[in-house]
Formats: structure tokens, C-alpha cells, sequence
């Protein structure tokens, strides 16, 4: 694939520097799959179209590279990392795991403030399953995951699964013509009435359910974008 690409250019924020720019801009890029797996990307290029100097994007290409979004080869440029199911697995499992215990004290502890904010949520989730715009409701999804973590006072942890999260939100938007929208939000409706009622067990057994569900999608989607992919051999085990 050629390095030439139309990048989508984020808006900077305010004491945003250079360097954090660009790598939100390419991370968002990435993930969006603006930015195909495989896809050579250029330093200079990506400076021009970013209106940066080479160093911060040099910079956040290695940034990238530490993530595993980009794979920098040697006298040879810098690729686009296929996606790599082993990572979707473990950002997934994190997320599972950490986020069960997440619901599991917000249903002992949340507060009247903490369902309006949810319910609040849930109508944004309705208003883009009306309109038909996926690529909006899994903004607004995640802003969703986003509360639960706030209300449990546990926004460092939040943004710590952020960087891992990446991987697998690479799959969620590659799924997203497929993407169930109704089901998506009855789950998060369930949930948000299981954490009202300060129903632990439901609330553990909705969110196992949401969050094992692309498990089941990932061998379609294989099928459907195999140059996605990275294609690792089969392990093989020696005998001695």
C-alpha cells in the first residue's frame, strides 16, 4: 500500500503539545481504520498534512511502535500494524476483568446523580440508533464505560486500560456495519438497571455477556478482511 493517505486532522487542543497532536491524531486515525492495517505511512507526509515539524511526528511514530499500531521497519519505512488477535484478547480480558469489579462496586455505591448520568447517556445511545449512525454510538459507548469508572472514583485506571483498549477497538470498528445496535444499548440499559437496583449478580452477569460477545465475531471478521490480519505461524513444539 502506498504511504499516500487522506489523514483525517483533528482539531488541537488548547496546551496541546506537538508531540501529543500527533499521536492522537494517528491513534485516532488507526483505530478508525483511516489508516488501513498494512498501510505504509510516511514522516513526512503525515508533518505536511499535520502542519508539524518531523520531530513530534518522528516522535509519535515511536510512541506507536511501543503500542503496537505501528511496526517501524528499518531502511525499509513504517507500516501500519496488522491487527493482532493475541493483543484484541488481552485488551478484551483487561477489560473484562477490571471492569466487572467496576460494576460490582458501583452497584453497592452508586448514587441518585450517577443513573441520571447513565440515563442521560442511554438517550444520546437511542438518538444514534435512530438516525443510524454506529460510528457515533460507539463514541457515545464508550463514554458510558467512561462513567462507570468516574462514578467509582476510578478514572486513572480508565484511562490506563485506554492505551491497551486501542487493539480491540480496532475489531469493534471493523465490526461496525454488522454491528447490532438495539442489542448494544439493551445491554447498557440492563445494566444501568441492575446498578440501580444494587443488583450484584445481575450486574456481573450483564457484563460478562457484553463484553465476551465479540469472541463470536472475530472468526467472521477474518474471513471478511483477511489482509487485516496479522498471520502468525502455528506454534510448533519440539520433542526431545
Amino acid at each position: 500500500m502506498e504511504a499516500e493517505t487522506s489523514l483525517v486532522v483533528l482539531e488541537r487542543e488548547r496546551y496541546e503539545s506537538t508531540r501529543d497532536y500527533a499521536i492522537r491524531c494517528l491513534s485516532y486515525n488507526i483505530v478508525n481504520l483511516h489508516l488501513a492495517p498494512g498501510q505504509l505511512v510516511s514522516e513526512s507526509i503525515i508533518s505536511e498534512q499535520l502542519e508539524l515539524s518531523r520531530t513530534p511526528v518522528r516522535e509519535a511514530f515511536f510512541d506507536l511502535s511501543k503500542s503496537g499500531l505501528l511496526k517501524i521497519m528499518p531502511q525499509r519505512g513504517t507500516r501500519v500494524s496488522y491487527i493482532d488477535l493475541d493483543l484484541v484478547e488481552e485488551a478484551r480480558f483487561a477489560r473484562w476483568a477490571i471492569e466487572r469489579c467496576i460494576v460490582q462496586q458501583l452497584s453497592q455505591i452508586r448514587t441518585d446523580y450517577d443513573i441520571v448520568e447513565l440515563r442521560n447517556n442511554l438517550e444520546k445511545q437511542k438518538k444514534c440508533q435512530q438516525s443510524k449512525d454506529p460510528s457515533h454510538l460507539l463514541i457515545v459507548d464508550n463514554t458510558f464505560h467512561e462513567l462507570l469508572f468516574r462514578f467509582c472514583q476510578k478514572e486513572s485506571v480508565y484511562n490506563f486500560l485506554k492505551r491497551l483498549r486501542v487493539h480491540f477497538d480496532r475489531v469493534r470498528k471493523l465490526n461496525i456495519e454488522r454491528m447490532d445496535m438495539e442489542r448494544l444499548i439493551n445491554d447498557h440499559t440492563e445494566l444501568t438497571d441492575a446498578i440501580e437496583a444494587k443488583d450484584e449478580a445481575k450486574s456481573l452477569e450483564v457484563i460478562d455477556r457484553h463484553l465476551t460477545r465479540v469472541i463470536d465475531d472475530l472468526h467472521y471478521l477474518k474471513l471478511q478482511y483477511p489482509d487485516y490480519f496479522l498471520n502468525k505461524k502455528k506454534r510448533t513444539i519440539a520433542f526431545f
